[in-house]
């Protein structure tokens, strides 16, 4: 999802994150966390909701930083019929 060797680092724990940023932030909000075993830090923003067809789905920007590295990305995700938030990039 994450471009670069930051991308590598996400685990269970930032997906999961991530997939409560998705549903419970409201736009612009922004959602931040750290990971304690990779040491990366995760800013997460939903930036626009919208339908497409029958799923919801939300515009995101998340900016990645370990140590002096830094990344972002933006990105969709939509919500599958399970419920779990699909990333689109």
């Amino acid at each position: 999802m994450i471009g670069a060797k930051i991308g590598q680092t996400i685990d269970d724990g930032d997906r999961g994150c991530m997939g409560h940023a998705l549903e419970l932030a409201g736009e612009r909000k922004t959602v931040v966390w750290t990971n304690k075993m990779t040491g990366v830090t995760y800013r997460m923003t939903p930036t626009r909701n919208f339908k497409q067809g029958n799923e919801a789905c939300r515009e995101f920007t998340t900016a990645v930083s370990a140590g002096k590295k830094r990344d972002s990305v933006k990105g969709v995700a939509c919500r599958s019929g399970e419920g779990e938030w699909v990333f689109k990039l």
